[in-house]
């Protein structure tokens, strides 16, 4: 018995000059806006940052670190090291994750350099960021190795999002505060229509996908690519859909619409909310 304790001893004694923190349990140490905010972060994070964020949490309500090594699978030197960077470090240094599945050919300073780097410019292949790699830090890379290291950082093959090219921010706000001061002050009868045609294609429109490699996936194509035209108008409140196909989208067929909207509501006003098309500022649309 008294050599399993000297045993014991011996381990723990070992291991304090490198975790450099308190082997005794530690309970409340957290305020309780800290916890509120390890909380929402644990929604987003992935399962590693999960378990990084339940271990500090387990540690503040007072379990052993051994108690939570057991509850999360992980070893116990696992959990006095994440505690002792969440000390030292923060949220920030707990959560960061540069593991690379080995050495990696880059240090942390320029995987972070590297990052900073691709979330503000994009590259349309690998073999294009293994150019860069090289001319700025003196690394080289295959293609198929900077592709894996890329899935490592949590970067992904995809499509750009569009978003609007003339966008104008206090344009958009002076609308946003416009358009609530007209829901307040409008009649019960009265409604609100957000009016725009839309041109869809017939035929199939191929997107990106992940695919295996030296193989081919087939979409059918329709033999023509006629498309068709529709006019509209949506109520955001109750729902109400009026539409029209059109040979064109034109002023005659947009005025065609709204006097069919006229039709299906005999009382109250209709606001119609527009984008800037040519046709909605021609004389017949405007005169009537």
């Amino acid at each position: 018995m008294n050599k399993c304790l000297c045993k014991n001893t011996f381990v723990l004694s070992f291991m304090i000059p490198v975790l450099s923190i308190p082997l005794q349990s530690t309970a409340n140490f957290l305020l309780p806006d800290e916890v509120v905010r390890l909380k929402l972060l644990h929604k987003k994070a992935d399962k590693k940052q999960r378990d990084k964020i339940k271990a500090i949490l387990l540690l503040d309500k007072g379990y052993e670190y051994s108690e939570i090594a057991e509850i999360l699978l992980i070893d116990y030197t696992t959990v006095w090291r994440w505690y002792e960077t969440y000390i030292t470090g923060g949220t920030t240094e707990l959560l960061k994750d540069y593991y690379l599945g080995g050495t990696s050919k880059l240090t942390e300073v320029q995987l972070t350099q590297l990052v900073e780097h691709l979330e503000s410019t994009m590259y349309l292949t690998a073999k294009e960021i293994c150019v860069f790699v090289k001319k700025t830090f003196k690394v080289k890379y295959t293609p198929k190795g900077m592709t894996s290291l890329l899935h490592q950082l949590k970067f992904t093959y995809k499509k750009p999002k569009h978003i609007p090219g003339k966008a104008d921010i206090e344009a958009q706000e002076a609308f946003i505060q416009k358009y609530r001061r007209i829901q307040k002050k409008k009649a019960p009868e009265d409604k609100f229509y957000f009016m725009d045609g839309v041109h869809p294609m017939h035929n199939s429109q191929p997107a990106y996908g992940w695919i295996r490699k030296g193989t081919d996936m087939v979409i059918k194509a329709n033999t023509g690519r006629q498309r068709i035209n529709l006019n509209g108008a949506y109520n955001l409140e109750d729902h109400t859909v009026v539409t029209q196909e059109a040979e064109m989208i034109n002023a005659q067929s947009t005025v065609s619409l709204l006097n069919e909207m006229l039709r299906k509501q005999p009382l109250g006003m209709i606001y119609v909310i527009l984008d800037n098309a040519r046709y909605y500022r021609s004389e017949m649309f405007e005169s009537l």
